[in-house]
């Protein structure tokens, strides 16, 4: 339940800056940057569930999840909206 919880604030997050990107004026980048935060952000994670008795190899396969789902989302919907802006 965590896992999907975490992926829908990731997916909601990138729609967030992806959308804001002109406000924010980072054009294109804006899906990059949002992979670049959340990385971090997965490997934070990872380590506070290592922390706790998890082991490296359960907390890679949930986490290359939590990380691919929203990123590859980000960079969908940032090319979707530079077609239809284009």
């Amino acid at each position: 339940m965590r896992t999907l919880i975490v992926i829908l604030i990731g997916i909601a997050i990138a729609a967030g800056l992806v959308s804001a990107r002109t406000a924010l004026k980072l054009g294109t980048k804006a899906a990059t940057i949002f992979s670049l935060l959340w990385l971090v952000f997965c490997a934070v994670d990872t380590y506070i569930g290592t922390t706790h008795g998890y082991s490296l190899t359960d907390e890679l396969k949930i986490h290359a999840l939590i990380f691919i789902v929203p990123t590859a989302f980000a960079y969908a919907l940032q090319k979707y909206l530079a077609r239809k802006t284009a």
